[in-house]
């Protein structure tokens, strides 16, 4: 069992969609009840990100299967020495 952990960007259009599906699953096991994962916001956190906000993104994968993603807000203006675990997720 290989377990790795790769940054990636909005660019990298095969791990966003990677883990866009990863918070669809993990959203409708997780909160049922909720509205769906909406493709349209998730994709806006690439290109519209947080003013003052510095956003990494790292994609799990399980033998080479998507296993789950991590969004980590910096922020750049105030409360550096913070960071916010945006949408921890796992299908695992």
């Amino acid at each position: 069992m290989s377990i790795t952990i790769a940054s990636f960007d909005g660019a990298d259009r095969t791990s966003v969609d990677e883990a866009y599906r990863i918070g669809v699953a993990v959203n409708d096991a997780d909160l049922p009840d909720l509205p769906p994962f909406c493709r349209r916001r998730f994709d806006a956190l690439f290109h519209t990100p947080l003013p003052g906000t510095r956003t990494l993104w790292a994609l799990a994968r399980l033998d080479g299967v998507p296993a789950g993603f991590l969004q980590l807000d910096l922020p750049q203006l105030d409360n550096t020495d913070n960071a916010t675990e945006a949408n921890p997720t796992s299908s695992a």
